[in-house]
């Protein structure tokens, strides 16, 4: 099963703060939508709780070292039980930064689809990883609008 982590960054970084998104771009909404949905996402309990609930049309599954009961989600308490729990579709890490630096740091992933966004911001939450050891295999850049409040590129990286 092909595992995909989807994250959108700040060219200097960053993914968030206090739990929440930094910017407004629902072009890279709906590709998210459209990318994971059918499928399974994998995500921490900090990133379900800046969500509010299930994500409709995938199966979520949610990594806590807590165990808490959520309505509608697959609980786990480590990156092997969350990959096990994932019959749906291909595999889609959806977040955080602790999550993210879990399966790269494991070599897990296959595929990353990064939205760069053209801005640098100050931030809590950040992500990393070694370009040298990926691909680029498409790359298309938009220019903000008005909806889209920065220029961004949606970047797919393959081993």
């Amino acid at each position: 099963m092909k595992v995909n982590l989807i994250v959108a960054v700040s060219k200097n970084g960053v993914i968030g703060k206090d739990n929440k998104l930094l910017w407004s771009l629902p072009t890279d909404l709906k590709n998210f939508r459209t990318l994971t949905s059918g499928n399974t996402v994998i995500m921490g309990r900090k990133t379900f709780d800046s969500i509010g609930k299930s994500l409709p049309n995938r199966l979520n599954v949610v990594i806590s070292r807590t165990n808490p009961v959520i309505k509608d989600c697959i609980v786990v308490d480590n990156i092997i039980s969350a990959i096990k729990k994932s019959d749906k579709g291909e595999i889609f890490i959806i977040g955080g930064e602790e999550i993210y630096k879990l399966f790269l740091q494991k070599d897990l992933v296959d595929r990353i689809y990064l939205t760069l966004v053209d801005a640098d911001v100050d931030g809590d939450a950040h992500f990393e990883f070694d370009e040298s050891k990926w691909k680029v295999t498409f790359k298309q850049d938009f220019e903000k609008d008005s909806k889209n409040e920065y220029n961004y590129s949606f970047i797919t990286y393959e081993r």
